[in-house]
């Protein structure tokens, strides 16, 4: 596609100032007041002018209008019309009066007023008056000045000056114009992207190819201080190339919205906040560069000319303005301004001749009156312009005027109220503009769905169309990057280059892609003369860092002439021809103002930049702000190119890269490191696993760069559990099973709390076993709390997980709100098994009869079962029981937790108990004769029972009684709150103190233990290694009778829990007195003082043998304390924990302690 536009200078920004000041003088309002007013010398009429204030939710609203009223004489009056007059800024004007609107607009009914009444120069002698009559608002004598030449006019109903219109053919400009849009904005001129809908986030699109947009917030005076850092915000979340755009492109939400409702979506908003008087004329589009903001203005306008648009039809005057295209050096008349850069320039030639003025005149008659008016501004962001000009409102159209105030009247409803207007920018630039001149609807261009990029490839290469997209659909680096239609045709190009070429080169990353694709665009017919030959693409990669660097987008000619570059030469940079039309995409843009065709051009030549050209210092000292999220893909580009086959490609584009060889290994050798300590850190803070994030993070730079060298030494630091979290890309899916790929370990996935975006957990598992890859755990569920809406566990995802079952050890189904059908699919495979699956986990799902038969089935093929809040009923229940009853081998766990567990479930569970390892019946509602039951068949056992869960269930003193007849068949018993009384207790006791062999564990907490039980579990403490009182409201006395006890134990307790007691002083010196023969102690929550934690400290300090655990957490720490604590860490063997509210100061003394010292763990909730 070959350039018309002859200008190829950039414009300087040195004369703004002048052009502002030259073209701002004339802003003026007249005054209101009386002759006594010191701002102005004009003596006016005491009638008042009534203005029509348009309100605008980005301001305050006050009953005072833009003109303060005449009866207003004193000195607030003088400063009001001295402001509206434009003598007095608006930060002084808002220093002294709080209750006046600070922007003095008004609808453009009174703006022929303002027009009118602007004398050329303020300071002149006062001109004659005239009476204006416009839309029914009539006004009395007031000064006008046209073309230079004072008019007196007088009488009641006078009108402005007007033209002889008989010789004026408004209907052919009306037609040029027209014409001319057409000619810019047919479909036959660009790629086709969209024709169907768009999408208002969070409305949705279900059919046909569209390009997907998101409305912004309406600003309110409210949110004016969260808008103030939105361009910042952009640039910290790295908007070059951001996840959460791809996620909206492919999530799936309610409704559809269709292009042609647009501006009926904008009136209908501005409805919805109050905003009557201001109808919702103008729109806005935003988005990242190359997102296609252009094209889709293009179809709007085409819409538009073919009365497409809903509630937009026979629109007269059509106006379509590319914004790089304007000289702002140059001031214009408003008419002049709207024909110079919308029309051909031969018609617009044609009209600028003899009886032009006239032409105007009639023009802009006719426009004020009208309301079938389109002005579309294109690419605000490629203004050759600064935009801090001050912008006061009341424009003389008949002036000549800087257009950048005409663009700031158009868009914040100023001037021409009525017409429709529609704007596009990048977003950063459109939020650095004054919120009281931007529009107030705006909407996000997010880019291109599936099936619009299919239509794209088919649009650029319909010969090779099915095979280029199967490439491109089957790697998701491609597939990921072409919701961005500049990308999508760069990545489409090089597809079908490498196909013409016969290449069977494999496109692994995105570097690739664009290292080969830009080996294509240096061949023959792509780049012209001496750009090609002298490689000037290390001029570009310098102007690409230099930009990065600053944050700098937008380029003036001193940045290329910093660097070297050449605007006359880089104009002819364009990407390769792809088709018979010509279908051209530039990479550098050399204007008025120079930019990147799109960013990820940027980023591309920036990487180059910094593997090629920085020194390795540089590069070192750059290395801690790889992780940055405006880093993203700039990071991903850098690790690509230390790729050998991308470094082969790559460099020959390049006319002087690092050709020391050894720089460029050190630099490698750099990235590698930084993959290591990322994938370590999080493991050496002590957390569960690397973080769902960091985690893909890592993935994706290991996917860049696959290097089997490489990954060989990462992918042992990946830690042993990987949680997922949040939405999940194909791209996300692709490199975390390539980095599994390389793993000899078997390891935990849990996808608590993810969303698949664009892809499936089906995809995910399907890509496992693509590389045989065996894990040992897999959770699709979630512990949060499933919506109603949710339709948890799909029928796919259910088969894809019963396919995958023969590479998983552990499969946890929590809460995935599974259906029968889904549960007879999962079953039937693990009936298959040849080995058993070693945990099945289902809790939190509803059941059914039919499904426990199902489970039933399968269950000689679980080691351990999950079914807690599973709702089973007693039918279910009995069912699994009688399964379990006939196995010749025992299941390990099984799990009935809060199910209710009637009298007849207790009995067949009692059937069966004798294979039956582990028991959980946790909140079952179970009756004393039910664990009646269940004690008399484990009193009969030949084989204890390994553990017993009967937490809070009520347990009487009857059943009590039954759980000590057989509590020498029980290894571990659980009785946390069971309402036990000091009579239960004492049986227990009782029980335990005469056993043969100690039992393993005790939990007795949430349970008032007395006195007397304190002193009865006292007297058997001899027989249990790990005592569980939490809760317990033990008393000082109680404490101290189970120190007593324990002091005198010939073998050390294993673990001793007393949290959530109080603990006083002489409690904490009995516990001191007794710690030798406590391994692991629990002190949390205990309100232990200063003095407690010195006594328990110095004992420990004391010891010969060191105890293992010692946790304080939810205790205030004093420096007393804290220094107590550190003299003795060092007879801490394992751990110690303390409060997460101690934690800067104490972790910053614990890290300067000298080894060996126990691990520092924080509690998470400090009350």
């Amino acid at each position: 596609m070959e350039r018309k536009d002859t200008e190829s200078g950039v414009q300087h920004g040195d004369d703004q100032n002048q052009i502002a000041s030259t073209s701002t003088s004339k802003q003026h309002l007249p005054s209101t007041t009386n002759l006594n007013q010191p701002f102005n010398p004009i003596q006016q009429p005491e009638t008042s002018l009534n203005f029509h204030q348009h309100q605008n939710p980005n301001i305050f609203h006050y009953p005072n209008q833009a003109v303060p009223p005449p009866q207003q004489t004193g000195a607030r009056n003088q400063f009001d019309a001295a402001a509206v007059r434009g003598n007095v800024s608006h930060s002084q004007q808002f220093q002294h009066q709080s209750s006046w609107n600070t922007r003095p607009t008004c609808s453009y009914t009174n703006q022929q007023h303002y027009a009118a009444v602007n004398p050329a120069n303020m300071g002149a002698q006062q001109g004659p008056l005239v009476q204006l009559q416009s839309s029914g608002n009539v006004y009395n004598q007031c000064n006008i000045n046209t073309a230079g030449q004072d008019i007196n006019v007088t009488g009641t109903t006078s009108q402005p000056p007007t033209t002889d219109r008989s010789n004026i053919d408004l209907p052919a400009v009306k037609k040029y114009l027209k014409t001319s849009a057409k000619n810019r904005c047919s479909s036959k001129n660009f790629l086709k992207l969209t024709r169907q809908k768009i999408k208002i986030c969070p409305m949705e699109i279900t059919d046909k190819p569209s390009r997907k947009i998101q409305p912004a917030e309406y600003e309110t005076p409210q949110k004016q201080r969260k808008l103030a850092g939105t361009s910042k915000n952009w640039e910290e979340e790295g908007h070059y190339n951001r996840r959460r755009d791809y996620e909206w492109i492919n999530l799936r939400e309610n409704n559809n919205v269709e292009v042609e409702s647009l501006f009926q979506l904008a009136e209908q908003q501005a409805s919805e906040n109050g905003e009557p008087e201001c109808p919702g004329n103008v729109v806005a589009l935003i988005g990242q560069p190359g997102i296609g903001k252009t094209t889709l203005s293009k179809v709007i306008t085409e819409n538009i000319l073919q009365d497409k648009m809903e509630n937009i039809t026979n629109m007269d005057w059509i106006f379509y303005i590319s914004v790089k295209k304007i000289d702002f050096q140059k001031p214009v008349t408003l008419v002049n301004f709207l024909l110079k850069y919308s029309m051909d320039v031969t018609k617009y030639n044609k009209l600028n001749g003899e009886g032009f003025s006239s032409l105007q005149e009639a023009i802009l008659s006719e426009i004020l009156e009208s309301k079938n008016v389109f002005i579309a501004f294109d690419g605000l962001d490629e203004a050759s312009t600064e935009w801090d000009i001050e912008y006061k409102g009341g424009l003389n159209l008949r002036e000549k005027n800087n257009p950048l105030l005409y663009i700031f009247g158009l868009m914040n409803g100023d001037i021409l109220p009525e017409a429709k207007k529609l704007v596009t920018s990048r977003q950063n630039h459109f939020f650095s503009i004054n919120a009281n001149r931007r529009p107030q609807f705006v909407a996000e261009v997010l880019g291109l769905n599936t099936e619009s990029q299919e239509s794209l490839c088919r649009q650029i290469c319909p010969d090779h169309k099915d095979q280029v997209w199967k490439i491109i659909e089957s790697n998701p680096n491609l597939s990921y990057s072409c919701y961005v239609p500049a990308k999508c045709v760069f990545i489409t190009f090089a597809v079908w280059k490498s196909l013409k070429e016969d290449s069977s080169e494999r496109f692994h990353s995105l570097t690739h892609i664009f290292a080969q694709g830009f080996k294509y665009y240096f061949a023959d017919g792509f780049i012209k003369g001496k750009v090609k030959h002298e490689k000037y693409m290390d001029k570009i990669a310098k102007l690409a860092w230099n930009g990065f660097m600053k944050n700098q987008t937008v380029f003036k000619k001193v940045d290329l002439d910093n660097v070297g570059i050449d605007i006359k030469t880089f104009t002819d940079i364009l990407s390769a021809f792809v088709t018979e039309e010509n279908w051209g995409m530039k990479i550098l843009d050399c204007d008025r103002k120079s930019n990147f065709s799109h960013l990820i051009w940027q980023e591309y030549f920036a990487a180059c930049y910094l593997v090629y050209f920085s020194s390795v210092d540089e590069f070192c000292e750059l290395i801690p702000q790889f992780k940055s999220g405006r880093w993203e893909v700039v990071t991903k580009f850098v690790f690509g190119l230390f790729n050998s086959k991308v470094h082969e490609v790559a460099e020959t584009c390049f006319l002087t890269p690092n050709k020391n060889k050894e720089e460029f290994l050190a630099k490698k050798a750099k990235v590698l490191e930084l993959a290591c300590d990322e994938m370590k850190v999080r493991e050496t803070k002590g957390t569960v696993g690397l973080g769902s994030k960091k985690l893909i993070q890592v993935c994706s730079w290991l996917q860049e760069i696959d290097d089997k060298e490489i990954y060989q030494k990462v992918v042992p630091f990946l830690p042993q559990l990987i949680q997922l979290s949040g939405h999940i890309l194909l791209t996300d899916v692709s490199s975390i099973t390539e980095v599994l790929s390389h793993s000899k370990t078997k390891h935990d996935v849990i996808l608590w709390g993810s969303k698949f975006v664009n892809c499936s957990l089906k995809d995910f598992l399907e890509n496992l076993m693509e590389r045989n890859i065996q894990i040992k755990s897999l959770a699709p569920g979630t512990y949060r709390r499933v919506s109603a809406s949710s339709m948890g566990l799909t029928r796919e995802s259910a088969s894809a997980i019963a396919s995958y079952i023969p590479y998983i050890e552990e499969l946890c189904l929590l809460n995935c709100r599974l259906q029968s059908d889904r549960i007879h699919k999962i079953t039937e495979a693990i009936s298959k098994l040849s080995q058993p699956i070693k945990f099945l986990n289902l809790g939190a799902n509803q059941v059914t009869d039919e499904s426990a038969s199902a489970i039933a089935s399968c269950i000689h093929n679980i080691e351990k079962l999950g079914l807690k809040n599973c709702q089973l009923t007693s039918v279910g229940i009995c069912k699994i029981a009688e399964a379990i009853s006939n196995l010749s081998q025992p299941i390990k766990f099984l799990n009935l937790g809060a199910n209710q567990v009637t009298d007849e479930s207790a009995s067949a569970i009692a059937s069966c108990i004798h294979n039956i390892e582990k028991l959980d019946l946790e909140n079952c509602k179970l009756t004393s004769v039910g664990i009646c039951k269940i004690a008399d068949a484990i009193s009969k056992l030949s084989k204890p029972i390994k553990s017993l869960d009967l937490s809070e269930n009520k347990v009487t003193d009857e059943s009590a009684s039954a759980i000590a007849s057989c509590i020498y068949n029980i290894e571990k018993l659980n009785l946390w709150n069971c309402e036990l009384t000091s009579v239960g207790i004492c049986k227990l006791a009782e029980a335990i103190s005469n056993l043969s062999q100690p039992i393993k564990l005790l939990d007795l907490g949430g349970n008032k233990v007395t006195d007397e039980s304190a002193s009865a579990i006292a007297f058997c403490i001899h027989n249990i290694e790990e005592l569980y009182l939490g809760a317990c409201q033990l008393t000082s006395i109680g404490i101290c009778k189970l120190a007593e006890a324990i002091s005198n134990l010939t073998q050390p307790i294993k673990l001793l829990d007393l949290g959530e007691t109080k603990v006083n002083d002489e409690s904490a010196s009995a516990m001191a007195s007794c710690i030798h023969n406590i391994e692991r102690l629990y002190l949390r929550h205990c309100e232990l003082t200063s003095v407690g934690i010195c006594k328990i400290a110095e004992a420990i300090f004391n010891l010969s043998k060191p105890i293992k655990v010692l946790d304080i957490s939810r205790n205030t720490l004093d420096e007393e304390a804290e220094k107590c604590l550190f003299g003795c860490l060092h007879n801490i063997q394992d751990t110690i924990k303390v409060n997460m509210f101690n934690s800067a100061e104490f972790n910053s003394k614990y890290s300067r302690l000298p080894e060996p010292k126990p691990k520092l763990i924080y509690h998470q909730h400090w009350i």
